[in-house]
């Protein structure tokens, strides 16, 4: 669980989104804990604890999905899968509502997202609703590519 971090705090939130060729996009944090807990596991969330992270050993750009409509972005920590032999898996099914971070698509490319994160709960609900599954993450040679949010949409 993390320490020294301010009420209401979420992951993906410190930081931002980053295209790259390779990976496609990546999430670069500015926590200091952010080089493993981005990269290498996944977020949970529980009543009583708050958010907790529980490491994996697979590298990703971020464990995330997404959603997208006409004017936001939005993306999701996946949760821990239940199995434990489950290395990678991007199902939309188990991730809840309230995990969800949307920001306007034009400030998806903002260096500090955590001042355009829409945090007003009814209405992050109600974009993440109107919001669809923006596709797939994929596994190429091994490797996890995070091109669900077309670059063409965060351009225009």
């Amino acid at each position: 669980m993390p320490v020294d971090v301010p009420d209401g705090w979420r992951p993906y939130t410190v930081g931002h989104w980053v295209f790259t060729r390779q990976y496609g996009w990546m999430w670069v944090s500015d926590e200091p804990f952010g080089w493993a807990t981005y990269h290498y596991g996944r977020w949970g969330y529980a009543d009583d604890i708050g958010w907790y992270w529980v490491p994996g050993t697979k590298w990703a750009p971020a464990w995330v999905s997404w959603k997208r409509s006409k004017d936001y972005v939005a993306w999701a920590p996946l949760p821990p899968p239940r199995r434990a032999n489950v290395v990678v898996d991007f199902s939309y099914g188990e991730v809840p509502d309230y995990y969800w971070t949307p920001v306007p698509a034009r400030s998806f490319l903002e260096i500090n997202l955590s001042g355009v994160i829409v945090k007003d709960r009814r209405e992050r609900d109600r974009i993440v609703r109107s919001a669809e599954p923006a596709g797939e993450v994929t596994v190429r040679n091994n490797i996890v590519v995070n091109n669900v949010i077309d670059v063409d949409f965060i351009k225009k």
